[in-house]
Formats: structure tokens, C-alpha cells, sequence
């Protein structure tokens, strides 16, 4: 077939001649699209090609098809010059009939060179070698492939003039065709390179030009009867079964598909794959036209290629052979892809009964036996290709029906073995990702994962079709479905069965709101639950199957009690069989699962929800009974669920459309308050239950809030039906009863909203016992929440608004740095709402009653006792304000008792406070005349004095330079009182050896830091008694008592300033001293007075006489000299120390 040699081509001088071969060019219809792909997304027409270039609707309309040559006389192709013919050209010399050879001679010569350069062609696209040496000669593939061009569209013209002609012309036209035919060969003889990437072979597409030409003379070849055969096929059919027409368009088919086999080893659905390039996807859409025009039908002529009803060929050369194909899968998809190019061709399905018929053909054999995914699932897709571009059959639909809800293929996970481990995982646990792949299969591009989900998107497709234009279809197809689910079927089911099952009847129940499909999911889902041994994910499941279908019932306006009964009765029975014996894991896990899905469920049905369809069924008691046995966290996800319910059911109500009052308004707002009134009585009970709880979330507040909220639009809008005021939800998330959390978090949600708040302090100021609720709450938080704590930042922010609202001053940027206890205070101190501080003075009290005292409540009663003294003390009212912080925090009466211990963390915070509190009193301007200051300072020493040791000891800030900030004018008083408190104390230890060691201690801790001012008052209260102690005591504590003189004296003698004032003091109380000579132990008190001698020899020199005189007076009345020696004993030890110091 190919020639070694290309013909000669003589190009002629003739301006004529060149301008009818441009004009020949520029008119001749190429495949020629340089590479661009088909993707049957879209008609891309080739614009040199047959539809562009007009070709195919002339020769439909019975024009020429190369209307360049109607007005040329002759035209120059290859080395001869052609007439160009008309009607009138052509004369037979024999009986009419046309003869090539005698007749017309130079087509004879013109058809071999055709075979020729269509030999050269093929050459040059398949040798490598042959194609350079030609371009060494100046022959270009490119000027071959035009002058070919050109001869086929002469053979066009002259076809067309024959068929316009008188004269008898088939054996003429069949000779070329059958000539050509045979020389052209079928496509699969060309090199298979070539068919796998058909936009770069130049040969595939002159191979194309090539066959369109010959159908084109095929076209105008008259039909008769008893024709010969112009290719043989392995059919087992007479030759006069299939005119010229269909074999050449069978045979083109089958060539065409060579190319889908050699593109496409494996097939993984054919919806929307290409053929290539645009010029392979136009030539099948030439084949379905002119099969159109010739009333072909195109199917029925489609199925040939793939009948199994063959026989085998004897090798004839006369003929070309075509043997039909095998593979089913390129039934499919070709089928698939040529659906598609109707489609985006414009044309529409073509004959689609015929083509129900063929896939319905092809589809009983696959569907009497198991299919792999591999095989369903593709098939699937082509259905659906053919559904969605034509209208759906519901025969071919049934027919899967049946196949798909066979028990066994329903019980299966449809799942290829390829499948990955995620992919596999795939029943839903919750209605909203179930719903979601509902969803996703009504989707255009939707990723099935496997031949049910194909199937179940193939009803869908079918359903909305029919929905629009064939009802009666629906209402067939939904009655076949009831037939195929009876409840002995039902009762086999396992999960996946169930999720099948449950998803078809899901998807059915989104395009028409059927309830008898309703009713069958009801009682499909009931089987599976009361089975003995069910498992509990088979139950749960069924329970979400439920879910689901309620949520599209709700987008269908369909009435959901009767499945929200259902719903609620199994939640209810497997909490009461959970709370029945809680002990069991099973049964805990199981609650917590249907739990998780209900909650889930839940919100997204409040979400779509109008309240109009009975929402309020699946809202009931068992949500309480829940609450009591759940977790902390368990509880948290349902309270935050239920806030999130009621402000969505809270927004539908409250956004209605109340301008115009109709029947059908006023019924819908009475289901809105029945649905809003239902969650009142389940949610509002369990608050005021679980709210005391310490492990209440803080969820709880949200839904409280969201009551709170709705309550007062209601009251703006004059609407009362919900039964809980404002003034009750105040109270209960105001209660001292809950935590800090809980609170501060209610006042933070309050203060988000300005007129929520502003509505709330209204209707509290309105009560005499709630006056000022939302401020007094607000302080008593900063009792306990501190700057640490989680909650520290709500209750701030809330307090920034909450503190505007009573008209207290504004912040101050310095305000925001401090800490909220002291700024709440401050504001309060300097307003009229002097109250709130004894409420928070009476909320300490309960506090510290049912809670442990936190450092910070012990830190923040002490700034109120030193910001707001002046306020909260009332000598006349023991049991309010100041005089209650005291005996809670430091004077308890538990505190007196021997056997006090109290905690580390009491211990701190009661040191920290002390300060506070004993300094407020101290400088209190009345201190010294208020018995009842006094008596409670001398407490908080008794108690606490020897509590604490020396370093730190929070009651040394008295002795420091600016620890009390009493006036000038008090200060003496009020340390000779704290002062003589402090003798006493010491004084009454004196016999308990341990205890006054501890008090010395603390008080050479003070000597240590002394202000100069308290020198001589600390000489003059403390020096006597421990000289009288020491004189008694064991040796302990004289020791002791020897070391605090020593250090006392020392520190007072090296104060130059105060040298004089100090000495005064000295011999004071050194003459106090000797008075008293007579209650003592004369060795001991000699002793005591060598000791200050030897601090310094002359410490006793001003004395002295004093001293002498006292002795002297003892000896008369005791008749004894013995002191008298002492007294020179003493006079002696004093002499020799001063002349070793004066030696020295």
C-alpha cells in the first residue's frame, strides 16, 4: 500500500491556475486541530474542520460541499489538469452508465495518485529516516498533505455532480470507494504510537480526511438491493442486513474505537473522558449526524460493535475485516463518552429508547451474578451521564433496584480491595456527617466512594428528572421500593445494611416528601434495634438513620413528631437503663455515644429549624436525668449544646414577622412558644439543680443567659408566656451557692450586651431585696477572684461596663494597672452606695462559712478595713461591717480555743491581713477612747503575738518609720497603748518559760529597726519587767532577759540625740526597781544589778544613793547586815571595772 516514491508535483506559471488552487485551500475542510484536546466539557470545533468549515451542513441541506469549485471551470491537482464537472459534464457511451475507465480515463489516473501520496504520507510520518531525505529534495509533508486535501475535495465535488446528474454513476463512485477503501486499510494497522497520542500524528489525522471523504461519497452513492458487501465483519447477518452507509459508518466506528482501547488499558468511568483530540471527538460527531440524515439508527448500529453473536472470518484481501470487541468496560465507556458529546455538541441524547434498550441489554447479564467495584461502579456513572442528559429510564432503574437491595449486597461494605483504611471507615456517627454525604451525592463532581453511593446519586438524578416530568414515575418507582423492604429483610440488617438502607431511603425522602417512605425508614429502623443481640453500634446507628431523616424532613416542611416520639422514647429508655446501674461500662459508654450524636443532632436541627414542625417532641425529662449521672465534661458539651438551642429557637421567635396577623402567623407563633416553653420547663429545673455543683461548666450560664435574654425581649415586646422572671434567673446566677467561675462569667455575659444589662439592673432596682444585685455580685467576686485566676479578665471587663451603668466614676487608665478588689472599692467608697460594702462584708461571712479562705479574700478584707474604715465601723452594730470582718478573718471564736491549728494557707492569708486590720484601728481618729478598738486590738495580740516568728512578724509595721500612719498628735497614745499591751502579754508569760523567750525574741527584733521616738517608751514599758523577771525566773530566762537588756541598752546609749532622755528613763525605772527590793531574791537581785554594771560601771552611779537608801531601809526593818555586804560586794565588782576600763 505504500510507494516508495512520492509522485512528481508540477506547479504551474498560470495566475489562474494558482488563484483556483488558494481558493481550493482556503475552502477545503481539514482535521487538522495542532494538538488540542478533547474533554468533552465543552464543544471545541475545530476551525479548519467539516462543521466549522460548513462541510457537513451543506451536504445535509443538498448543497455542494465545496462550493469553492462551483463557479471553476477546471482545477490543476497533482500533474493533471481536471475539468471541474457539473450535472451537464458527464456523457455515458454505454446504456447511460458511467464507466471510469472509458468515460472518465483521468479519474482512474487521479484515484491512483490519491493512493500515492496517502502511501508518501505514511512513509514519511512513520520512517524517520525516508522523511529527511525527502526535505533534502524539498519535499515538505505540509505541501503532500495539502495537494491530498485538495484531490479529496475534488472527489467531494464530483461526487455531488454525479448525484445531480442523469447518468447512472454507482459503479463508477463504489469502484473509487471500494479502491480507496481497500488502499486506506483499517486504523489498527497503522503503528500503535500514533493511536496513543493522536494530537501529534500527522498520519492519524490524514487517515481521518481520508474516511470523511469516502462516507461523503458513501453519502451520495444511491442505495440499492443485493449490493455487495464493502467490509466484512465477523456479524452473523447477510450482507443485506447493512447498506454501504452503515458499514462505513460501522467500520469507522470500530476503527475509532481502536483508539479508546489502545488510550485506555483500564476504565474508571467514561463521564466526562475525552477521545483525544478535537478532531477524533468531531468525526464521531460526524458519524452520529450523517447517521441522522440516512435515518440510521445510531445505537442499534453502535450495538453491533459489541454483539457476541459472531462468527469467524476466512481471510479475504478483497475486503477490509472487522472483528466486534469483547470488552464490555468499551461499551461503557464509549457509550458514556459519546453521551457526553451529544450533550456538549448541542444535539442532545440521541435516540435514547433505543439506547435504554441497548444499556438495559447489556445490563441483565451483569446484574444476575455478584460484580466487583471495579465493574459497578463505573457502569454507575455512565447511567448517570445517560439519566442526567435525557430523561431517566425507570425500568433500567428498577433493575438495579433489585440488585442493590439484595440482603447480602446490602449487608456489604461495597468496598474495592484496594480501598485505603480511612476509606474504609466510613459509617457516619452523627446526623450532620451523614447528611453531609447525602449532600455530596447531589453534588455535580461528587467523589462516590463506591457502587451504592453511585447508585444511591443514580435515584437522585432519576427522582428530581421525574419530580418535574414524569410524577407518576415517582410515585412507581417509591411503590417498587416499599416492595423491596419488607420487614423480613429489615429484620437481617446489619450496619452497613442499615446505612445503605438508611441513606436510600434518605435521599428518596430529599427530592419528595413521601411519607410512606417515612413510615417504611420508621419501621426498617425499628427491626434491626429490637433483633435479640443486636449490637449497640447497630442500635446506635439505627438511631442516626432516624436523625438524619429529620433533619430533610425539616427542609421539607414535613411534621416530625411521630419520628421525634420515636427519637426521644430510645434515648429515654437506655438513660434509665444506664441510671438503673450506673456500675455498668457498657452501658455508660452506650449513653455517652447516643449522647454525643443527640447533642450534635440537636443543635444542627435548631439550626434549620422554624419551630413549626414539632421540634419540641425531642426535648424531654430525660436530659435532667442525664445531667445527674453524666461527667463534668459530659455536662459541659450539653449545656452548651442547650444554650446554643435556645438562642437559635430564640432568634427564629423574636425575628418573625409580626406586621401582619394572619391565622396561619398567629398558629406558626403559637408552635414557636411551644417549642420555646418546652425548653423552659427541661433546661431552667436542671440549672437551678446542677448549678450549685462545683463541677457545673460554666455552659450552664450560657443557657441561663439565653433565657435571660429572650425573657426581656419578651417583656420589650409586651409577650408573656415563658414562666421564669428576670428577677428569678438574677437570683439564681447571682447566689453565693456558685462558684467564682460561674459568676463572674454570668456578669460577663450580661455586660456584653448594654441593653440586656440595662433591662436586668431595671427590673433589680425595682425589688427592694434585689436593689443594686448586679453591683453587689460584681464586688463580692473580687473577694475571691484575684489577679490569677481564669476568670480575673471577664469580671474585669464586665466590671469596666457594669460600674458605667450605676454611674460610678469612669476608669482611669491607672485604674486598669491596679487591682480590680481595690478599684471596686475605691468606687464604691467615694458613691453613695455604701452599701454594697456591708453586703460584701455579709458575703465574706457565708463565704468563708461554706468555703476555704482564700490569701486573697484575707488580702481584699484588709484593703477594705484600711480604704473604707471610716464607712463599714459601727461601734453600735457588733455583727456588720468591720466588726464582722474581724471576728471572721481574726477573731473568731474558734480562735481562743487551745486547739486552733489553723491551715498554712489561713496562716498566710491571717498575716497578711493583719496590717490591715490592726493598723486601720490603731489609727482610727477615736481609737483611744472606743473600748471596743482596743479590746480587739489587745486580741489580735493575744492571739497572734506568738503565732508568727520574729522575721516578718506581721505585727512589727507598728514599730517602723512609717508603719503607722496615725496623726502626730495620737501617735504617743496609741504606741504607749500597744506598748503596755505588749508588757502585759510578756508580764503573764513570765512562768511559762518558752513563751516569753518567744516574746523577747520579737522584741529584740524590734529594737533592731527602732524609730528614735520609740527608744525611751520602750525603755521605760520593758525594762523594769524584765529586770523583775529575770530576778525570779530560771536561768533560761535570765539569760534571755540579760541578752534583751544588754541589746536595748546598747541601742539606747549610742543615740547621741538621746542620750539624756534615754538616762532618765534608765534611772526611772532603776528606781522603780530598788522599791520593790524587798519581793526579791537578794542574790538575784544583786545579780541583776552587776549585770547593767557590767553593760557599763556607771550605769548605776546617779542611783546610787537611792539604791543605798532602799537597802538600808530593808535591813532595819529585817534586823540584818547581810544586804549591806552585798550592796559592797556590788560597790567593790563596780570600782575594779572602772579602773580596768580606765586602764584600758
Amino acid at each position: 500500500m505504500m510507494c516508495s516514491t512520492p509522485p512528481y508535483i508540477r506547479y504551474t506559471d498560470s495566475e489562474e491556475l494558482m488563484d483556483v488552487q488558494d481558493d481550493l485551500r482556503s475552502h477545503t475542510a481539514r482535521f487538522q486541530c495542532k494538538g488540542k484536546l478533547s474533554s468533552l466539557r465543552g464543544w471545541r470545533r475545530d476551525s479548519s474542520g467539516v462543521v466549522e468549515q460548513g462541510e457537513l451542513d451543506r451536504i445535509e441541506s443538498g448543497d455542494n460541499p465545496i462550493k469553492s469549485l462551483a463557479d471553476r471551470s477546471y482545477v490543476e491537482i497533482y500533474q493533471e489538469r481536471l475539468p471541474v464537472f457539473t450535472p451537464s459534464s458527464f456523457h455515458a457511451k454505454q446504456n447511460n452508465k458511467l464507466s471510469l475507465d472509458i468515460d472518465l480515463p483521468q479519474i482512474s489516473i487521479l484515484v491512483n495518485d490519491l493512493k500515492k501520496f496517502y502511501g508518501f504520507i505514511e512513509i514519511m510520518c512513520c520512517d524517520t529516516g525516508s522523511a529527511e531525505n525527502y526535505r533534502n529534495i524539498g519535499i515538505e509533508l505540509n505541501a503532500v498533505k495539502e495537494e491530498l486535501a485538495n484531490c479529496l475535495s475534488f472527489f467531494k465535488h464530483m461526487a455531488y455532480t454525479f448525484n445531480n446528474s442523469n447518468v447512472e454513476y454507482r459503479d463508477a463512485l463504489s469502484s473509487i470507494v471500494t479502491d480507496v477503501l481497500l488502499f486506506q486499510d483499517r486504523l489498527a494497522e497503522i503503528p500503535s504510537t500514533h493511536l496513543l497520542r493522536p494530537t501529534n500524528s500527522d498520519l492519524l489525522h490524514t487517515w481521518l480526511e481520508v474516511r470523511w471523504a469516502l462516507i461523503v461519497l458513501v453519502y451520495y452513492l444511491p442505495e440499492q438491493e443485493d449490493e455487495l458487501s464493502l467490509v466484512e465483519f465477523d456479524l452473523i447477518q447477510t450482507h443485506n442486513q447493512f447498506s454501504w452507509m452503515k458499514q462505513i459508518l460501522l467500520a469507522s466506528m470500530l476503527d475509532l474505537s481502536e483508539i479508546e482501547r489502545m488510550r485506555n488499558t483500564t476504565f474508571d468511568g467514561a463521564s466526562t473522558r475525552g477521545f483525544g483530540c478535537i478532531c477524533i471527538e468531531e468525526f464521531w460527531y460526524l458519524i452520529i449526524r450523517i447517521a441522522q440524515v440516512k435515518n440510521i439508527d445510531f445505537w442499534n448500529l453502535f450495538s453491533s460493535m459489541f454483539t457476541t453473536n459472531t462468527k469467524e472470518l476466512e481471510p479475504n484481501c478483497e475486503f477490509l475485516q472487522y472483528s466486534t470487541i469483547k470488552s464490555k468496560q468499551m461499551f461503557w465507556s464509549l457509550t458514556g463518552s459519546l453521551v457526553n458529546l451529544m450533550h456538549a455538541s448541542g444535539q442532545g441524547l440521541v435516540g435514547q429508547e433505543s439506547l435504554n434498550r441497548l444499556v438495559k441489554s447489556e445490563l441483565a447479564p451483569l446484574l444476575r451474578e455478584d460484580q466487583s467495584e471495579e465493574v459497578l461502579k463505573p457502569l454507575l456513572e455512565v447511567i448517570e451521564t445517560i439519566f442526567k442528559r435525557g430523561m431517566p429510564a425507570i425500568d433500567i432503574l428498577v433493575e438495579l433496584l433489585n440488585y442493590f437491595t439484595a440482603t447480602h449486597r446490602l449487608n456489604s461494605t461495597f468496598r474495592s480491595k484496594t480501598v485505603s483504611l480511612k476509606g474504609s471507615a466510613f459509617l457516619p456517627r452523627s446526623a450532620k456527617s451523614w447528611l453531609e454525604k447525602i449532600e455530596a451525592l447531589t453534588r455535580e463532581e461528587a467523589a462516590l466512594p463506591d457502587s451504592f453511593h453511585a447508585f444511591t446519586k443514580l435515584v437522585h438524578t432519576s427522582l428530581q428528572n421525574w419530580i418535574n416530568n414524569k410524577p407518576k414515575d415517582v410515585d412507581r418507582f417509591c411503590g417498587r421500593l416499599l416492595q423491596k423492604i419488607p420487614e423480613k429483610k429489615a429484620l437481617e440488617l446489619n450496619d452497613c445494611g442499615v446505612y445503605h438502607i438508611g441513606t436510600l431511603l434518605a435521599v428518596v425522602l430529599e427530592v419528595c416528601d413521601n411519607e410512606a417512605i417515612l413510615s417504611l425508614l420508621m419501621k426498617t429502623m425499628k427491626q434491626p434495634v429490637e433483633r435479640a443481640g443486636a449490637p449497640a453500634s447497630l442500635k446506635e446507628l439505627c438511631l442516626v438513620s432516624k436523625m438524619t431523616v429529620t433533619l430533610i424532613c425539616l427542609e421539607k416542611q414535613m411534621f416530625i413528631q411521630s419520628i421525634g416520639d420515636s427519637i426521644s422514647h430510645y434515648m429515654e429508655t437506655a438513660v434509665n437503663e444506664y441510671n438503673n446501674v450506673q456500675s455498668d461500662v457498657n452501658r455508660r459508654r452506650k449513653c455517652q455515644d447516643l449522647m454525643k450524636a443527640y447533642l450534635e443532632f440537636l443543635e444542627e436541627l435548631f439550626s434549620r429549624s422554624q419551630l413549626v414542625q414539632g421540634e419540641e417532641r425531642f426535648i424531654n425529662p430525660w436530659i435532667q436525668v442525664y445531667l445527674s449521672i453524666c461527667s463534668a465534661s459530659e455536662m459541659s458539651s450539653i449545656f452548651s449544646t442547650l444554650a446554643t438551642v435556645v438562642h437559635n429557637a430564640a432568634t427564629v421567635y423574636l425575628n418573625k414577622e409580626t406586621s401582619i396577623l394572619t391565622k396561619e402567623s398567629m398558629e406558626k407563633e403559637n408552635s414557636q412558644k411551644v417549642v420555646l416553653s418546652k425548653l423552659e420547663q427541661i433546661i431552667m429545673p436542671a440549672l437551678t439543680r446542677f448549678l450549685p455543683n462545683l463541677t457545673c461548666p460554666p455552659q450552664a450560664v450560657e443557657a441561663g443567659y439565653q433565657f435571660l435574654h429572650l425573657q426581656i425581649e419578651c417583656q420589650t415586646r409586651g409577650l408573656k408566656f415563658l414562666e421564669t422572671s428576670i428577677l428569678q434567673i438574677v437570683r439564681t446566677f447571682t447566689s453565693l451557692n456558685l462558684s467564682d467561675e460561674l459568676r463572674a462569667y454570668f456578669l460577663f455575659m450580661l455586660s456584653r450586651r448594654q441593653s440586656v444589662l440595662k433591662a436586668t439592673v431595671k427590673a433589680t432596682q425595682e425589688t427592694e431585696d434585689m436593689r443594686n444585685q448586679i453591683l453587689i455580685t460584681t464586688a463580692i467576686c473580687s473577694l475571691t477572684i484575684d489577679s490569677h485566676h481564669k476568670s480575673y479578665q471577664q469580671l474585669q471587663d464586665a466590671w469596666m461596663v457594669i460600674s458605667q451603668i450605676y454611674g460610678l466614676a469612669k476608669l482611669t487608665e491607672q485604674d486598669k494597672c491596679r487591682e480590680l478588689a481595690i478599684v471596686i472599692l475605691s468606687s464604691l467608697s467615694s458613691s453613695s452606695h455604701h452599701q454594697v460594702l456591708f453586703d460584701m462584708c455579709k458575703a465574706a461571712e457565708i463565704l468563708s462559712r461554706s468555703k476555704s479562705r482564700s490569701k486573697h479574700m484575707f488580702r481584699v478584707c484588709g484593703w477594705m478595713a484600711v480604704h473604707c474604715m471610716p464607712i463599714i465601723y459601727r461601734s453600735s452594730q457588733p455583727n456588720t461591717g468591720f466588726l464582722l470582718l474581724m471576728s471572721i478573718f481574726l477573731t473568731p471564736n474558734y480562735a481562743h480555743s487551745d486547739n486552733w491549728t489553723p491551715t498554712s494557707e489561713e496562716l498566710a492569708g491571717i498575716k497578711m491581713c493583719i496590717p490591715s486590720f490592726v493598723g486601720s484601728m490603731l489609727c482610727h481618729p477615736q481609737f483611744l477612747e472606743d473600748k471596743i478598738l482596743k479590746r480587739k486590738v489587745e486580741e489580735v495580740l493575744k492571739l497572734y503575738l506568738q503565732r508568727f516568728e520574729q522575721q516578718g512578724h506581721p505585727l512589727l509595721f507598728v514599730f517602723k518609720k512609717d508603719g503607722l500612719k496615725c496623726s502626730s498628735a495620737a501617735r504617743p497614745g496609741v504606741l504607749k497603748f500597744f506598748l503596755e499591751k505588749l508588757r502585759d502579754i510578756l508580764r503573764g508569760s513570765a512562768y511559762q518559760p518558752n513563751s516569753y523567750v518567744r516574746i523577747l525574741h520579737l522584741l529584740r527584733g524590734i529594737i533592731e529597726d527602732l524609730p528614735n521616738e520609740l527608744y525611751r517608751p520602750i525603755l521605760e514599758t520593758f525594762l523594769n519587767p524584765v529586770l523583775e523577771i529575770s530576778s525570779r525566773g530560771n536561768p533560761m530566762v535570765r539569760s534571755e532577759s540579760e541578752t534583751f537588756i544588754k541589746e536595748l541598752l546598747f541601742a539606747a546609749l549610742i543615740q547621741k540625740d538621746l542620750v539624756y532622755s534615754v538616762k532618765s528613763a534608765l534611772d526611772q525605772q532603776l528606781r522603780e526597781f530598788y522599791r520593790n527590793i524587798s519581793s526579791f531574791n537578794s542574790e538575784r537581785f544583786f545579780a541583776s544589778l552587776l549585770m547593767l554594771a557590767n553593760i557599763n560601771p556607771t550605769i548605776l552611779d546617779t542611783t546610787w544613793s537611792k539604791l543605798k537608801s532602799e537597802v538600808e531601809k530593808l535591813e532595819e526593818k529585817r534586823h540584818s547586815k547581810s544586804l549591806t555586804i552585798r550592796l559592797q560586794d556590788l560597790e567593790s565588782e563596780i570600782h575594779a571595772k572602772k579602773c580596768r576600763l580606765n586602764e584600758r
